[in-house]
């Protein structure tokens, strides 16, 4: 798998995390600011959030309009996850 691929939302991206196991553990990088700007993926870290949930459950859907929006990178450190990805965008072919 490719390190960074866009998926069919348009303005949505996977990354691929890079990770080194050894008999010592587990060493991985969330994201290198370099890695996203060749995509034009470039943008500011204001504030990060850690979330731990039992199987199961489900977060909820969090929708922003301007001047709120904001970016957001989605991590599974252990266990499985999956990401729903909607778009309400008037004008979107996806």
């Amino acid at each position: 798998m490719k390190p960074i691929r866009e998926l069919e939302i348009s303005g949505c991206w996977e990354l691929q995390q890079f990770r080194y196991a050894d008999e010592r553990g587990v060493f991985a990088k969330a994201y290198h600011t370099s890695d996203l700007q060749k995509h034009e993926l470039g943008f500011e870290v204001r504030e990060v959030f850690w979330s731990m949930s039992g199987k199961g459950n489900i977060r909820g859907m969090h929708f922003q309009i301007p001047p709120h929006h904001h970016h957001k990178l989605v991590s599974c450190q252990q266990g499985n996850i999956l990401e729903v990805l909607l778009d309400l965008r008037k004008h979107s072919t996806s």
